[in-house]
C-alpha cells in the first residue's frame, strides 16, 4: 500500500470519527425533544385547567375527588417527563464520552480500525434499555387518565 493510500484511508477514517461525533453531539440535544415537549405542554396544560376549575367550583367539595385525582395525574406526568429528560441526558453522555474514549484509544493505535469500529457500533446497543420508554409512556398514561378523569369530574 503506498503512503497516498495509507493517507487516504486515514482521511476517510477521521471524516467517519468526525461524522460520528456530529450525530451523537446531535441526538444528545434534539432526539427526543418534540415528544417531551408535548408531554410537558400537555400535562402541565391539564394540570392548569384543573386548578382553574377547582378554584372555580371550589364550594362543592363532593365533586372534587375526580379533580383532585386527574390533577395528581397530570403532576405525575410532568415528575416523570423530568426524569426522563435526566435519564436521556445520562445515557447519551455516557455514549458520547464512551465514543471520546474509544476514539482516543485508535487514535494512540491501541486497537485497529475494525475493532474501533466494532466498538463504536456496539455502544448504541449497549445502552439500550426501556427505561425511557416506561418513563414517556407512564407520563402520557397519566395525561390520558388525567383528562379522563377530569372529563368524569365534569359529566358527574
Amino acid at each position: 500500500m503506498s503512503d497516498q493510500d495509507e493517507i487516504r484511508i486515514l482521511e476517510d477514517q477521521k471524516a467517519w470519527i468526525v461524522e460520528r461525533a456530529k450525530y451523537l453531539q446531535t441526538i444528545v440535544g434534539t432526539a427526543t425533544e418534540s415528544g417531551i415537549q408535548f408531554l410537558f405542554v400537555t400535562n402541565t396544560g391539564g394540570a392548569a385547567s384543573v386548578l382553574a376549575y377547582l378554584g372555580a367550583i371550589a364550594q362543592k367539595n363532593e365533586d372534587l375527588i375526580m379533580f383532585k385525582t386527574s390533577l395528581a395525574m397530570f403532576f405525575v406526568g410532568i415528575i416523570l417527563v423530568g426524569v426522563f429528560r435526566a435519564f436521556i441526558a445520562e445515557m447519551y453522555g455516557k455514549i458520547f464520552w464512551d465514543f471520546n474514549s474509544l476514539t482516543k484509544k485508535y487514535l494512540l493505535r491501541e486497537m485497529e480500525w475494525d475493532d474501533y469500529l466494532f466498538e463504536a457500533e456496539q455502544q448504541a446497543i449497549r445502552y439500550k434499555n426501556n427505561i425511557g420508554r416506561i418513563l414517556v409512556y407512564c407520563s402520557f398514561v397519566c395525561f390520558v387518565f388525567g383528562s379522563i378523569l377530569g372529563v368524569i369530574g365534569l359529566v358527574s
